[in-house]
C-alpha cells in the first residue's frame, strides 16, 4: 500500500470514527432522558453518588450529536445542510438561555419545560440547571457547529481546544473529589458524564476537522499528522507555568501572576501562531479566574485593578499572537517572494540560455542557408541553362513540325506560329505575330471553332475537332484541331486533312456506287433464285412423273401378271421398282441440299439432349435398331436452328446406326468437348464398318461413297447435307475412322448469344 493510499485509509478510518462519537452522543443523551423519565438514576449520573446529567444537558448533546453527525455527510445531501445549522442554533439557544440565568441569577423556566426533579436527588445547589461550566462548552462547541462553513479551520480547531480543558478539569473534579476547591458554592458543578461526553464529542469533532476542510488533502499529509502539535504545546507550557506558580513561584503573590503567563503565551504564539496563542491565552485566563482561586482560598478578581490587569494581559497577549501570526505571514510571503523570485530567475536564466542557443542555431542555419542559397543559385544557373537549350530543341522540333503550332495570348494576340501554321494559315507568321485572332481573321467570332477556343480560354477545357475552314480568298481547307490550355493562353495544333476529307469523299462516292451495283446485283440474284426454285420445281415434277408411271406400270405387272412369269422376271420387277423408290428418294435429298442452301436460320436455345433423345426414339421404332448400345453424355444447350439440327443428327446417328449394322453388338457414343471458350464439338462414334482415312476428304461430298449400294444403302447426301447445315452455322466437320474399327464424326459450333443472332427462338 503506498503512502497516499494509507493517508487516504486513515481518512477513512477517522471518519468512521467521528460518526461513531456522534451515535454515542446522541444514545448517552437519549438514556439520559429515558433515565429522566422513569426515575432511573444510574441512566442519568453514570455512578451512584455522582451528580446526573441535566435533562437541557441531554436535549443539547442529542442535538450537538445530531449536528455533528449532518455537518459529516452533508455533502451527500444539500437538505442536510439545515439540518446541521438548526441543530447548533438549538444547542447555542438552550446553552445561552442557561448561562444567562447562571449569571443575572433569572429564571426563564427553560429547564422546568423538559422536566422536573427533586433537589435531594441531585446534590446540587442549582436543581435542574445546567452547570456554568457546560453552558460555557456548549456554547463554544454550538458557535464551531454553527459557523463552521464561515470561519477557518484554524479557528474552529482552537475553539473545540478551548473546551478541552474545561472538560477535563471537571472530569478530574470527579475522579478526586475536588468540587469543593475547584468551584464556588454557587457554581453547579460538572456532571460527570457531561464531562466523558464533552470529551468525546470534542475528540470527534478535532478528528472530522483533521480530515475535512482542507483544500489540499493528498498534499497536506505532514499538515495532518502536526497540526494537533501547537494546541498541545500550548496547553503544556500553560500547564507548566500554572504548576511553577502554584508551588515555586507562589511568593511572589497575586499581582505578578499575569507574568507568569506571559512567556508561556508568547511561546506557543511564537511556535504555533495566532490560534494556540489565543489558545495559551484563553487558558491561562481561565487558571487565574477558576483554578487560582482553589489554592489560594481567595477570589482573583477582588477590585478594578484586578479587570484591568486581566484586561491588559488579554490584549498584551492577543497584540503578542496576532503580531507573531503577521509576523510568520510576512515571513512566508517573504520566502514566498523569494521562491518566486528564485524561480522567475531560473527561468530568465534558461531563457537566456535558450535565447543564445537559439541565436547559435540561428547564426548555423545563416550560414546553412547561405550555402543553400549560393548552390541552389549554382543549380539554377545550370538549369537555366539547360532550360534554354532544352527551350531551343522544343522551338526547333516545334519549327520543324508537320503538325501547325499556333499559341494564342489571354488578349487573343498571337504569341507563336511554327513554318508548317504558315502553310496551314496560307500567310506568313510574321504578318500574323502581335495581332488579333479576331483582326486577322474577320467573321470568325460567328463559327463554332471561335466558340470552343472562347471555352478553352475561359475554363481551361481541352477539345479535339475536326473543322472546315474557309479562307479570305474563297478556298477551303480541312483541319483536324487539338485546343489545349497552357500558361500563356491557348495551344492550337491543326493536322491538314484535306487530302483525307477528299479521299473519304472519294470513297463514299465509290461505296455509294458499290451499293448501288451491289442492289442491282441482289436484284439479278433473286430473279435467279426464283428461276431456280422454278427450275427445281420443274425438275422434280418432270422427274417424278416418269418415276410414277415406272412405279405405277411395275406394280400392274407384279398384281396382274406375277404368277405367269419366272422368279427371273419378278426379280427384274423387283429391281425396277426398288430403283424407282432409289430414284424417288435422290430427288427429295437434291431438293432439301437445295432449299438449305437458301433457306435462313431460325436461331433458339436448343436442348441437345432433349433432341437427341427424341432421334434416337424415332431410329429405335425401326425393329433392325432395337439391339443398338446407346451411350450419351449430358450435353449442353447452344443457341442454333433446331429443324437444321435435327437433321444433322438424324444423320449422323443414321448413318451410324447403318454401317454398325454388321456387328455383333453394335455401340453408339455422342458426346461433346470445349477445347474453347468460344466452340463446342459434339462426336458421334460407332464400332462398325469404319473407312480408310486417305478417303475421308471425300465423305461429306455430294454423292461422294466409299461403300457400295449392294453393301450400305443410301444416297450419298446425307454427310453433304451435315457439312452445308454446320457450315452456315459457322461452324466446321471433319472424320476420322479406320477400316474394321468404327467411324468418329465431329461437328463444332460456336457458343453464341441469342440476342446476337436474327429470328431467335428458344426450343
Amino acid at each position: 500500500m503506498t503512502s497516499q493510499n494509507r493517508f487516504l485509509y486513515s481518512f477513512d478510518f477517522f471518519r468512521l470514527l467521528s460518526k461513531s462519537s456522534c451515535l454515542l452522543i446522541v444514545m448517552i443523551g437519549i438514556l439520559v432522558l429515558i433515565g429522566w423519565i422513569f426515575d432511573i438514576h444510574v441512566l442519568t449520573s453514570f455512578y451512584p453518588g455522582f451528580v446526573g446529567m441535566k435533562p437541557s444537558t441531554a436535549i443539547s448533546f442529542i442535538f450537538a450529536g445530531l449536528s455533528l453527525w449532518f455537518l459529516i455527510n452533508h455533502e451527500s445531501q444539500k437538505l442536510k445542510i439545515y439540518k446541521w445549522q438548526t441543530s447548533a442554533a438549538v444547542v447555542i439557544a438552550i446553552s445561552g438561555f442557561a448561562l444567562l440565568q447562571s449569571i443575572f441569577d433569572l429564571k426563564f423556566g427553560i429547564d422546568s419545560l423538559f422536566i422536573k426533579e427533586q433537589v435531594s436527588r441531585l446534590g446540587t445547589s442549582n436543581p435542574i440547571r445546567m452547570a456554568q461550566a457546560t453552558s460555557v462548552n456548549f456554547l463554544f462547541v454550538g458557535f464551531a457547529l454553527l459557523f463552521y462553513s464561515k470561519i477557518t479551520l484554524s479557528t474552529t480547531r482552537a475553539i473545540i481546544w478551548l473546551t478541552i480543558p474545561i472538560s477535563i478539569f471537571a472530569f478530574l473534579n470527579h475522579l478526586y473529589d475536588s468540587h469543593s476547591l475547584l468551584y464556588p458554592e454557587t457554581f453547579s458543578p460538572m456532571a460527570l458524564l457531561s464531562s466523558a461526553s464533552f470529551i468525546i464529542i470534542e475528540v470527534g469533532f478535532l478528528l472530522f476537522l483533521s480530515i475535512h476542510k482542507q483544500d489540499e488533502v493528498h498534499k497536506s499529509e505532514k499538515r495532518f499528522r502536526y497540526s494537533w502539535q501547537p494546541y498541545a504545546v500550548a496547553i503544556i507550557v500553560i500547564s507548566l507555568a500554572a504548576a511553577l506558580r502554584l508551588w515555586p513561584l507562589q511568593s511572589l503573590g497575586l499581582r505578578t501572576v499575569w507574568v507568569t503567563f506571559y512567556p508561556p503565551v508568547m511561546l506557543a504564539a511564537i511556535y504555533g501562531g495566532l490560534a494556540p496563542g489565543l489558545l495559551a491565552t484563553f487558558l491561562s485566563c481561565f487558571i487565574v479566574l477558576f483554578l487560582w482561586p482553589v489554592f489560594v482560598d481567595q477570589p482573583f478578581i477582588k477590585d478594578f485593578g484586578d479587570w484591568l490587569s486581566m484586561s491588559v494581559f488579554l490584549v498584551t497577549c492577543s497584540m503578542i499572537s496576532s503580531v507573531v501570526e503577521a509576523t510568520y505571514r510576512a515571513r512566508e510571503k517573504v520566502k514566498r517572494t523569494n521562491q518566486q523570485l528564485a524561480a522567475v530567475n531560473l527561468e530568465f536564466e534558461k531563457e537566456i540560455e535558450i535565447r543564445q542557443a537559439a541565436e547559435k542555431k540561428i547564426m548555423t542555419l545563416n550560414r546553412e542557408l547561405e550555402q543553400r542559397v549560393l548552390d541552389r543559385t549554382e543549380e539554377l544557373r545550370k538549369a537555366n541553362k539547360v532550360l534554354r537549350k532544352s527551350e531551343e530543341r522544343f522551338r526547333s522540333t516545334l519549327d520543324n513540325m508537320l503538325e501547325g503550332c499556333q499559341i494564342l495570348g489571354f488578349d487573343w494576340c498571337y504569341i507563336y506560329l511554327n513554318d508548317s501554321a504558315d502553310r496551314h494559315n496560307r500567310r506568313p507568321k510574321e504578318e500574323l505575330l502581335g495581332k488579333k485572332y479576331t483582326d486577322m481573321w474577320p467573321g470568325i467570332e460567328s463559327t463554332e471553332v471561335y466558340r470552343i477556343i472562347k471555352n478553352c480560354m475561359d475554363n481551361r477545357v481541352t477539345h479535339h475537332m475536326e473543322n472546315e475552314f474557309e479562307f479570305p480568298d474563297g478556298s477551303k481547307g480541312w483541319f483536324e484541331l487539338s485546343i489545349q490550355p497552357i500558361p500563356e493562353g491557348v495551344f492550337i495544333l491543326s493536322y491538314d486533312i484535306s487530302e483525307r476529307k477528299k479521299s473519304e469523299h472519294e470513297l463514299l462516292k465509290l461505296n455509294a456506287e458499290l451499293e448501288h451495283r451491289v442492289a442491282e446485283r441482289t436484284t439479278e440474284l433473286e430473279v435467279v433464285n426464283k428461276e431456280l426454285e422454278a427450275f427445281t420445281y420443274s425438275v422434280s415434277h418432270d422427274l417424278r412423273a416418269p418415276l410414277r408411271h415406272i412405279s405405277g406400270f411395275v406394280q400392274l405387272l407384279t398384281e396382274n401378271k406375277s404368277q405367269a412369269m419366272d422368279a427371273k422376271s419378278n426379280r427384274y420387277l423387283s429391281i425396277i421398282s426398288d430403283s424407282a423408290k432409289q430414284m424417288g428418294k435422290l430427288i427429295d435429298d437434291l431438293l432439301n441440299f437445295s432449299r438449305m442452301g437458301r433457306a435462313s436460320l431460325r436461331y433458339g436455345l436448343v436442348d441437345f439432349n432433349y433432341l437427341v433423345n427424341q432421334v434416337i426414339g424415332e431410329l429405335e421404332s425401326d425393329s433392325n435398331h432395337k439391339n443398338v448400345k446407346w451411350e450419351i453424355m449430358q450435353l449442353p444447350s447452344l443457341h442454333a436452328d433446331y429443324s437444321l439440327m435435327k437433321i444433322v443428327f438424324v444423320n449422323l446417328l443414321d448413318n451410324a446406326v447403318k454401317y454398325s449394322g454388321k456387328v455383333d453388338s453394335p455401340k453408339i457414343q455422342i458426346g461433346f468437348n470445349k477445347p474453347e471458350e468460344t466452340k463446342i464439338v459434339f462426336y458421334v462414334k460407332d464400332n462398325g464398318a469404319g473407312f480408310d482415312m486417305k478417303y475421308a476428304h471425300k465423305l461429306f461430298g455430294v454423292f461422294q461413297r466409299l461403300h457400295s449400294t449392294e453393301e450400305y444403302e443410301g444416297t450419298g447426301i446425307g454427310l453433304a447435307t451435315v457439312r452445308r447445315i454446320v457450315h452456315k452455322h459457322n461452324g466446321e466437320t471433319w472424320a476420322e475412322g479406320e477400316v474394321g474399327k468404327g467411324a468418329s464424326f465431329y461437328l463444332s459450333l460456336p457458343v453464341t448469344d441469342l440476342s446476337d443472332q436474327p429470328n431467335s427462338t428458344n426450343i
